[in-house]
């Protein structure tokens, strides 16, 4: 019996959509597309299975000893691909294109935990630091409101060659 291919919401293509940047992730070609003469953007990206939805026999024999994800139409299953890759990936089925896929979608599952994980942390804003230690770093950065004037040694203003303060 077939499993049934399921029908993504507008949430799951957003995902989809943010995983690539915009792109597919095999050719680099833009996933949306502009009629001519309109000037909305369609979706020009299909929803690719990463482990085949229902493997062919020859698929099956391939997959001998890589096991199946437990929910084949979850979202770390799938990824958005252009048509033409889409097509080939699954006419033209190859276990190196499946690992390249899955590959560079555990980057973007990486990569999307590491986002989630910091937002869910409150960054502090200002670091602090105690008076002192902030005085000579305002001095050092530049951005001190004193007018400050640096000598420096052998200039106009030196009178050894310490500088104005050297040791007499």
């Amino acid at each position: 019996m077939a499993t049934a291919r399921t029908d993504y919401g507008e949430n799951e293509h957003s995902i989809l959509y943010a995983e690539t940047s915009g792109c597919c992730p095999l050719c680099s070609k833009s996933i949306l597309f502009r009629k001519p003469g309109s000037s909305r953007l369609n979706k020009g990206y299909e929803v690719a299975h990463i482990y085949p939805l229902n493997p062919t026999p020859s698929q099956v024999t391939a997959l001998i000893g890589r096991a199946a994800p437990q929910a084949i139409n979850a979202l770390e299953n799938v990824i958005a691909l252009c048509p033409s890759c889409h097509t080939k990936y699954d006419k033209d089925f190859k276990l190196d294109e499946m690992d390249k896929l899955r590959k560079i979608k555990d980057g973007f599952l990486v990569e999307a935990r590491a986002n989630a994980t910091v937002a869910d942390y409150k960054i502090q804003e200002e670091v602090y630091e105690p008076p002192r230690i902030l005085r000579r770093l305002q001095l050092l950065r530049g951005w001190s409101h004193e007018e400050v004037s640096e000598v420096f040694a052998r200039g106009t203003r030196a009178r050894r060659a310490h500088g104005v303060r050297a040791p007499r």
